[in-house]
């Protein structure tokens, strides 16, 4: 195109932007008023925030020239009313970053269309006002391009807006701004963003009920925002709010879906980067997380239901983000036992607690998981690397899903905390006394095994420590849950594992409340009776004698009954616990001890041969323990002979031979026993049956002839004859072979 035809287009161009100068002056005097200017003004309001500098300024110019005209009318004919301008917010929110635009035409133009704005909505026709007219050296400056220097101008323009927007106005005024920070200019959206800031240090009180507004407004725009300038001014601002309008803007922030977006992730960083708000922060989520239902509960035709919350589970993933921030690891270390303590609760409250049918829709993470990640985070954030290790090798995280496994996840914790955080071991255990006594069964659940495994790590200077523990969980053999008492008694137990065998101290207590679990009566499966019976054993290997002897006939008479119980573990924990209490069976209670051995001595030798092999292992063990003290060396040898509890036992051999002896060393107990065996034959079990017609048929066939008149034969005969009726083939089998074996009498 040749230059000619150049300058003919630029002066038609130059023509046509006079010529629409004109018509919308036109249509503008028609009708002076506010109404009149926005119908115009929408027109142009899109070409102002264009990317091409050319249509920018195009449009800033007709907007300059209309607010020229409208002003220079007004102060003609002033009129009651007309200098009322809704339009001033949405004006001056799309001006302010067109005056920190690359282009200084556009800046000192956009500049003087602010200064007309302010000039017609406050009043201040006719008359000087000295903020309105400082705007003209703001003017002056705009010429200068340093980025420090259009800074220092914006920022000036920001003190005048913040002093002369009138509280209906600010609000538009902010939510225009909000969208300039997506503005295609670099510059432009940090202007918006240093005049955003202003306003929201200085007059936030004015529009505080558009706070929730404020914030999802932030959320939305942090997503378009182009300029990392920009974004980190963004993101400053809401940490001011948070100055400013602490609690209220938490309490939003907690409002938001799960899982957080990156966006949500910045703004918790940025609120908590700040040392002055960080404990503000911390203390107002861990109140939260205490104070708010962590489930709503409904009963559905019997089956109840649990489903989380959305606030108690938002604190958690917050918690997980915040614990990332390294500006604040001096402060988590500082809170660290509230933290873990809270935490572990909160793990506890979760179990088996479902989905809202929303947050199942947008894939959001469950309640147990998120308060775990949160967990996870506080041990990462304090370099607990031994607690971690645990955790991922015992996959913690499927563990406290469910009630069944959750004491089982907080054993790995309490043997993970001494070794990474031991300082802080009595600080936590203080923090969780008050949950012990809490309405949520996963609370009392989740302290009571926690405390049952630390028990077993403390050192011999930690005495009072262990009195504490002791006593917290004396205090739940009575709760109403038997998970609850079962991991009290385990923990009773396990005060023999302290170290420098201190649990002498503490015995009168502890065997007190372990015989007392013993008898719980709403003991499902006898899970509780066994916690106990291991605890004992575990107990009487550390203490003395003298601790022992007045309660060692009543333990052995509350052991006997789970001899027989259906539960192969019960059996088995109950005949380990009656050869550990032969520690006992010397001195004063010689005596009293070796009638109990004698009264159980059938029973211990039937279950030598049973289905369970734990139940077998146990046995022998009992009688190896037993043999010494029941006078009789032949027998004795025969146990520790031939009863290796990893070997296999050829049992009808052992009983034969073992019955020659016992009919020679204990001629005066021989019908004791044989009697014993009798009351066996209505056992449930048909290898117990079959064991207590050899054991008749070998002992009183080994019984020499001299002393079988101090032998029940009628009524022996008249069982034997029975039992051939048993439906089991195998019992009819041993009953015959044991029958053969009475061809004497």
């Amino acid at each position: 195109m040749s230059d000619i035809a150049i300058k003919e287009c630029a002066d038609f161009t130059k023509a046509a932007f006079i010529a629409l100068d004109s018509l919308l002056t036109e249509l503008l005097m028609k009708r002076i008023s506010s109404d009149n200017l926005e119908s115009i003004y929408k027109h142009l309001e899109h070409w102002m925030q264009s990317s091409e500098e050319t249509e920018r300024k195009r449009a800033v110019d007709c907007l300059c020239n209309l607010l020229d005209n409208y002003y220079s009318e007004l102060e003609k004919n002033p009129f009651e009313g007309t200098h009322e301008l809704p339009l001033q917010g949405r004006l001056i929110g799309r001006l302010v970053p067109r005056c920190s635009d690359p282009s200084v035409d556009i800046r000192k133009t956009s500049l003087h269309c602010v200064q007309v704005v302010l000039k017609i909505a406050t009043c201040s026709i006719g008359t000087s006002d000295k903020l309105v007219e400082a705007v003209d050296l703001l003017k002056e400056r705009a010429a200068e391009n340093d980025p420090n220097s259009l800074f220092t101008l914006v920022n000036d323009l920001s003190k005048v807006l913040c002093k002369k927007i009138s509280d209906d106005n600010l609000w538009l005024m902010v939510s225009n701004l909000l969208e300039g920070l997506a503005d295609y200019q670099a510059q432009s959206s940090s202007g918006a963003c240093v005049v955003l800031n202003g306003l929201v240090k200085t007059r936030m009180t004015a529009i505080l009920s558009k706070l929730p507004d404020l914030i999802d407004e932030i959320h939305i725009k942090l997503g378009d925002i182009v300029s990392a300038q920009t974004r980190t001014g963004t993101l400053r601002c809401l940490r001011t709010l948070v100055h400013q309008q602490t609690l209220p803007t938490l309490q939003h922030m907690l409002t938001k879906s799960l899982p957080y977006d990156q966006n949500l992730i910045s703004m918790w960083e940025i609120m908590i980067g700040d040392k002055q708000l960080a404990k503000i922060i911390f203390e107002h989520l861990l109140e939260v997380i205490a104070l708010t239902l962590p489930y709503q509960e409904k009963d559905f035709g019997g089956t109840i239901t649990r489903t989380e919350t959305h606030t108690a589970k938002a604190v958690t993933a917050s918690l997980s983000v915040i614990f990332e921030v390294e500006e604040v690891e001096s402060v988590i270390m500082n809170m660290f036992s509230r933290f873990f303590a809270d935490l572990l609760l909160r793990i506890g409250v979760c179990v088996d607690v479902q989905l809202t049918p929303g947050a199942k829709k947008s894939r959001s993470p469950t309640a147990s998981q998120c308060a775990v990640a949160a967990f996870k985070g506080l041990l990462k954030s304090t370099e607990c690397s031994t607690l971690l290790k645990y955790m991922d090798e015992n996959n913690f995280d499927k563990l406290v899903e469910n009630v069944e496994t959750l004491p089982h996840g907080m054993l790995f914790i309490a043997r993970g905390l001494p070794l990474d955080k031991p300082e802080h071991v009595s600080t936590i255990v203080d923090s969780l006394q008050s949950s012990l006594s809490s309405v949520y069964e996963g609370h009392r659940i989740a302290v009571v095994a926690f405390y049952s495994e630390l028990v077993s790590t403390l050192k011999s200077d930690q005495l009072d420590l262990a009195e504490l523990l002791m006593n917290s969980l004396l205090g739940r053999q009575v709760d109403s849950s038997y998970v609850v008492r079962m991991y009290s008694i385990r923990g009773l137990g396990n005060m023999a594992d302290i170290e420098g065998n201190q649990v002498g101290k503490f015995s009168t207590t502890v065997l007190s409340a372990m015989i007392a679990g013993m008898d719980d009566r709403e003991d499902p499966d006898d899970l509780i009776t066994m916690e106990a019976m291991s605890g004992l054993a575990k107990i009487f290997d550390q203490i003395d004698e003298k601790h022992v002897r007045p309660i060692l006939i009543n333990i052995a008479l509350r052991i006997r009954p789970c001899f027989e119980k259906p539960s192969g573990a019960v059996r088995a924990a109950a005949f380990r616990l009656f050869g550990s209490l032969s520690r006992f069976g010397k001195g004063h209670s010689k005596g009293p001890f070796l009638e109990q051995i004698q009264t159980n001595f059938v029973s211990v030798l039937l279950h030598l041969n049973e289905d369970e092999e734990e139940v077998k292992s146990a046995c022998k063990t009992a009688l190896i323990k037993l043999g010494p003290l029941m006078g009789s060396v032949k027998v004795n040898e025969m146990f520790q002979k031939h009863l290796d509890p990893d070997a296999p036992l050829l049992y009808p051999d052992f009983l034969n031979d073992l019955c020659k002896h016992v009919v020679i060393d204990f001629k005066d107990k021989v019908n004791f026993y044989v009697m014993g065996a009798v009351s066996f034959f209505k056992s449930s079990w048909s290898q117990v049956k079959c064991n207590a017609a050899l054991l008749v048929g070998y002992m009183l066939g080994n019984l020499p002839p001299e002393y079988s008149s101090v032998i029940s034969k009628e009524h022996i005969c008249e069982a034997l004859i029975l039992l051939l009726k048993d439906p089991s083939a195998e019992v009819r089998i041993n009953t015959a072979e044991a029958m053969s074996l009475l061809h004497g009498y």
